[in-house]
């Protein structure tokens, strides 16, 4: 087809599709997507349309500026996407500029629109607050147009069918819309068949991380045990060379005041001995002195009476100076 060669800039869509691929790519989308085409509506889609060596972001813009609707699925994590941002800002720039000839129709993807109103965006490589606050009124004014909403619960086929009836009545393709465009059943069990398998390999996913962060979270509790162990086991040792260390510093006074203890009472026998000793030699030197004077006086008594009154005094005052000369020498 000869369309699939043009660039965006020389191509006119019907419909420009805006939306984050976290939250919708692989399910809301696709059913939008296929519904859109079934209806005969061209559509731009950015992994559809851009081409391998196209500028991403130039050819992007030239879409939104050569589309006639925008319709932007607002989800949790659109406002944190700058491109999404950006897509945002421009599709209301056009509107704005267009005076009535270009439309947009939001979709409140699990998101209420007064949440949307007031959400600060906080999309990543944004450098300038000029930029911000533009993102931030885009924002606000889109959240006061009047969409769709889905629900958790709600058939997103249904809104489908709403949005292709909208969009092929804006077109001027009344008729059409009241022709149904249902969803094949190949088509509806394939593209089930593709969510379930990204819901199995997401949940495997999560699964697998749980399962990784089980095991990370016992090796480090067991690491953290570990840890505990060996810093018990080194009070332990610490505690016990402290408590020996104690010990032997402690035995080693005692031993020290025991043997000053005997040394003390060596010494106190010693000397006591010696006192006994020297007591006991001044004893006999005394006693000795005793018997000699016994015997003096025995010998003076004789001599007093042998020899008379005259001579015996005499010989007993010449032995008491004798005695008392002893003393003295003493």
């Amino acid at each position: 087809m000869a369309h699939l060669k043009a660039t965006a800039s020389e191509v006119q869509y019907g419909l420009f599709l805006s939306f984050s691929g976290d939250d919708t790519r692989y399910n809301f989308i696709g059913f939008l997507h296929q519904g859109l085409e079934k209806a005969r509506i061209r559509v731009f889609r950015d992994e559809d349309e851009i081409k391998v060596g196209d500028k991403i972001g130039k050819t992007i813009l030239q879409a939104i500026d050569n589309s006639k609707f925008y319709i932007p699925i607002i989800s949790q994590t659109y406002p944190d996407r700058k491109w999404c941002l950006i897509e945002l800002e421009r599709m209301m720039n056009n509107v704005s500029r267009s005076k009535d000839r270009k439309r947009i129709f939001p979709i409140f993807y699990k998101v209420e629109p007064g949440d949307v109103k007031h959400r600060t965006p906080h999309p990543e490589n944004i450098f300038s607050k000029v930029e911000l606050r533009k993102f931030k009124r885009a924002l606000a004014k889109v959240g006061k147009i009047k969409g769709w909403k889905v629900h958790e619960q709600q058939s997103q086929i249904e809104i489908v069918d709403k949005v292709v009836q909208k969009v092929l009545e804006v077109l001027g393709r009344k008729e059409e819309s009241e022709i149904e465009y249902p969803i094949e059943l190949d088509d509806l069990t394939q593209s089930l068949e593709d969510s379930l398998n990204l819901v199995n390999k997401r949940e495997t996913s999560v699964g697998r991380e749980r399962e990784e962060n089980r095991k990370y979270k016992e090796y480090v509790e067991e690491e953290q045990m570990r840890s505990v162990g060996r810093e018990m086991e080194d009070d332990g040792k610490h505690m016990k060379y402290v408590s020996d260390e104690q010990m032997r510093k402690r035995t080693s006074v005692g031993w020290t005041r025991e043997t000053s203890r005997r040394r003390e009472r060596e010494d106190d026998k010693k000397h006591m001995e010696y006192v006994v000793e020297e007591q006991m030699r001044r004893g006999t030197s005394v006693g000795n002195t005793r018997e000699d004077d016994g015997k003096d006086m025995k010998y003076v008594q004789e001599k007093w009476l042998r020899g008379g009154t005259s001579a015996s005094r005499t010989r007993g005052a010449s032995i008491r100076r004798e005695r008392e000369d002893d003393r003295k020498l003493m």
